[in-house]
């Protein structure tokens, strides 16, 4: 590792390890990352490419905004049951928590995804019904769908089993049902409107949907959540995105609405340009969001298109003080062990 990219990562380390309170608890980024179920401090962190690290740079410097009560990267939703022990549970790549909203935001950059394999990389587990031979799959046999749609520690009082009833019918159709996704994709395939190669990642939301609905259930928050799939740029619009927010905000509607209480939640479709670079973005209709915006983040974002994904001279911005001057501290230096040992890695 030549001094350049030492400096580069000593930067975002120190970043990483930096404590603060969200939650009314003391936190550390780096616990996040190394928990999350991605291993991104491995490899993905570091890519000029990396998602991860774009996330990192505009959303960690919320964690000093006085409206934002938490804030945490990798967070883990409550997972699917099967064979009776938790599945990994899916990741959201930001919570983040104000006075008035819960946000979780999955961020994507460049990554693609090959969604006419759905079906078959969707686990059965989130869309057979019951516990015998299944008719759409053969042979299949797998567990009763309360086993599996449910959470503990602690167990759904009466009212929190309805909600989980009217998800174990409703999340199903979601998936195979006549308007679910298994239908859509055959038909946006059959019809040459189905990328090849989307920014939209079909099987992945469908899992957050899931953890973002146990949430719900199971939490039961006063405040209104937000659901964003941030884009740094839409490169081709994606008619299978477009769809899949119009029926999942259909599922969050037929599973939470009604009853003595009601869980607001949505999905959308953004893009950085909308909350960085654009003063009418969603800065104008999601009032938590003007809070947020802190101008060197658009200026990020400019470096990031110019720059055309350069480490070098991201590095020689760093080096030149062109980003976020935290202040120093010397309490916290880059002597951790587990620290030192992931930068000789990298």
């Amino acid at each position: 590792m030549n001094k350049d990219e030492l400096e580069f990562k000593c930067f975002y380390l120190k970043r990483l390890i930096t404590p603060y309170i969200g939650g009314g608890e003391r936190k550390i980024f780096f616990d996040q990352f190394i928990n999350g179920s991605g291993n991104e401090l491995d490899n993905k962190f570091w890519s000029p490419r990396s998602s991860s690290r774009l996330c990192f740079d505009l959303y960690s410097c919320f964690v000093h905004n006085p409206k934002v009560r938490d804030i945490e990267f990798e967070y883990k939703l409550p997972p699917i049951y099967s064979a009776g022990k938790k599945a990994s549970p899916p990741n959201m790549d930001v919570y983040i928590e104000t006075d008035d909203y819960i946000v979780f935001i999955e961020s994507k950059f460049t990554e693609i995804a090959k969604n006419a394999d759905y079906k078959k990389n969707l686990s059965k587990a989130y869309w057979v019904k019951g516990d015998k031979s299944d008719p759409s799959d053969g042979n299949l046999v797998i567990e009763s769908i309360e086993k599996r749609f449910t959470f503990k520690d602690p167990e759904p009082n009466k009212e929190q089993e309805d909600l989980l009833d009217k998800m174990r019918e409703e999340f199903p159709k979601f998936c195979k049902g006549s308007k679910g996704i298994f239908k859509l994709i055959a038909d946006l395939s059959k019809d040459g409107k189905l990328l090849k190669d989307d920014w939209f990642d079909a099987k992945q939301e469908t899992c957050h949907i899931f953890g973002i609905l146990l949430y719900a259930i199971k939490y039961q928050p006063k405040k209104k959540i937000h659901f964003y799939n941030i884009v740094f740029d839409k490169r081709t619009s994606s008619a299978l995105a477009k769809e899949f927010v119009k029926r999942a905000n259909n599922l969050f509607r037929n599973v939470l609405g009604g009853g003595k209480v009601t869980y607001n939640i949505d999905l959308k479709i953004k893009d950085v340009l909308d909350i960085f670079g654009n003063e009418k973005g969603f800065a104008a209709t999601d009032r938590y969001s003007k809070d947020l915006i802190h101008n060197d983040l658009k200026n990020l974002y400019v470096a990031y298109k110019e720059e055309k994904l350069s480490d070098s001279n991201l590095r020689k911005r760093i080096k030149d003080g062109q980003y976020y001057d935290f202040p120093d501290d010397d309490a916290i230096l880059v002597k951790n062990l587990s620290v030192k040992a992931l930068m000789d890695k990298t």
